[in-house]
């Protein structure tokens, strides 16, 4: 399509979750998380950071998440800079909340669970520690940009990312404007089938191996990591049944309008509010904003 790199051509809205109680999970995601409470009903509340939207919270789960069907893995709220992130850091470490600090070198990560067990990733970029993925030694490497072999999830150093964190308990836990959902990571159940359908929606192909159970896809900028997938737990299982907690939907949204209209015209949407809305080959819902 001739796009510059660096130009990302898909980006998220938000996405939508069912949990099994309102307002607990209203608290954590307010109060752990540093979100913002947008629009609130009796069953539904929408929070975001300033006025963007980033996740809908909707009270209409029995049960708590379960693995083991095609949904959502995790859904990943990118910060805008290693303040911030280390400013969320210091916050779960004075919450006392139990989660895992993770280096993928090309980015850093925390990751813990909703009070439904949906998991949630707070991450950093850092493109530029990352050159490419590495599988030609029969085990799953990252290639780091001094071309050293490095492994995908390497411990983070939290100290070095305390050591200039602000010190001020009563600092603000609402996340600062910058802050979206920056990439999700999918359940699904046959990998090559989904990851195909990723591309026809405009997704670009960065790594698919069935050997170990996973794929990633880009949005074309330097941030290659925009969609992954995975089959760990659900190869050939079907979608997480209604009234378990998980995903109802997430939302992109296509910079250039010509790649939205020749990527609906591949599919057979369902036109919906300000948008279409399609079923990928594992059942999870995409919502397609203009």
């Amino acid at each position: 399509m001739g796009n510059k790199q660096g130009k990302e051509l898909i980006e998220y809205g938000r996405v939508d979750l069912s949990i099994t109680d309102l307002e607990t999970s209203v608290n954590f995601y307010v109060q752990v998380i540093g979100l913002t409470v947008l629009e609130r009903t009796d069953k539904v509340a929408i929070v975001g950071v300033g006025d963007v939207e980033l996740i809908a919270l909707h009270e209409d789960a029995v049960r708590r998440f379960l693995s083991g069907y095609t949904d959502l893995y995790h859904l990943a709220i990118h910060v805008p800079s290693e303040d911030e992130f280390a400013k969320v850091l210091a916050r779960f470490l004075r919450m006392n909340i139990s989660f895992s600090p993770v280096d993928h070198i090309m980015s850093k990560a925390l990751y813990l669970l909703d009070p439904d067990g949906i998991t949630i990733e707070i991450t950093l970029k850092t493109p530029e520690r990352f050159s490419r993925y590495d599988m030609d030694r029969g085990n799953f490497q990252v290639i780091d940009s001094q071309g050293h072999i490095r492994g995908a999830t390497e411990p983070l150093d939290i100290h070095q990312l305390l050591i200039n964190k602000p010190d001020a308990e009563e600092e603000s836990a609402v996340l600062s404007h910058g802050a979206k959902i920056g990439h999700v990571h999918l359940y699904v159940n046959d990998l090559t089938m989904n990851y195909r359908f990723y591309e026809s929606l405009g997704f670009i192909d960065n790594l698919l191996s069935e050997r170990i159970g996973f794929a990633d896809l880009s949005a074309n900028g330097d941030f290659k990591h925009r969609l992954a997938m995975n089959t760990w737990t659900s190869k050939g299982g079907v979608h997480s049944p209604k009234g378990n907690a998980g995903m109802k939907s997430f939302t992109i949204t296509y910079t250039d309008k010509s790649l939205l209209d020749s990527s609906i015209k591949k599919h057979a949407v369902k036109e919906v509010d300000n948008g279409y809305e399609i079923l990928d080959p594992s059942g999870n819902t995409i919502r397609i904003a203009y």
